[in-house]
C-alpha cells in the first residue's frame, strides 16, 4: 500500500492504476467514474489522486470516441472521393473513342 507523503492517505499504485484501467476501460465514463468510486469507497484513498485518475479514463473514452468518429468521417470522405474518381473515368465505347475509324 502506498501513501502520499503530505496527506498520509493512499494512493492509487501503478498496479492497481493498471488493474482497474483495464476493467473500466470499454465502459461510458459514467460507467467508469461510478466503477472507480466503488473500488475506492471507504478505503482512505487520497482524493486529488483518484480525481486525476477519473479525468485520464474520461480523457481516454474520450479520444476513443472523437477517434471513432474520424475514422468513420474518413471512410466517409474516401467513398467520395472514389464515387468521383469513377464518375470521371471515360466509359469505353462512348462517343469519344477513336477505335472504329
Amino acid at each position: 500500500m502506498m501513501q502520499d507523503p503530505k496527506t498520509g492517505k493512499r494512493i492509487l499504485d501503478p498496479v492497481e492504476r493498471a488493474k482497474l484501467g483495464l476493467q473500466v476501460i470499454a465502459m461510458s465514463p459514467d460507467d467508469a467514474t461510478a466503477a472507480i468510486d466503488r473500488y475506492v469507497d471507504g478505503k482512505g484513498y487520497d482524493e486529488e489522486g483518484v480525481a486525476f485518475f477519473k479525468d485520464q479514463v474520461v480523457t481516454q473514452a474520450r479520444i476513443r470516441d472523437e477517434g471513432a468518429k474520424l475514422l468513420d468521417t474518413s471512410g466517409q470522405i474516401l467513398r467520395l472521393v472514389a464515387g468521383a474518381f469513377v464518375a470521371r473515368m471515360p466509359k469505353s465505347g462512348s462517343n469519344g473513342d477513336a477505335s472504329g475509324a
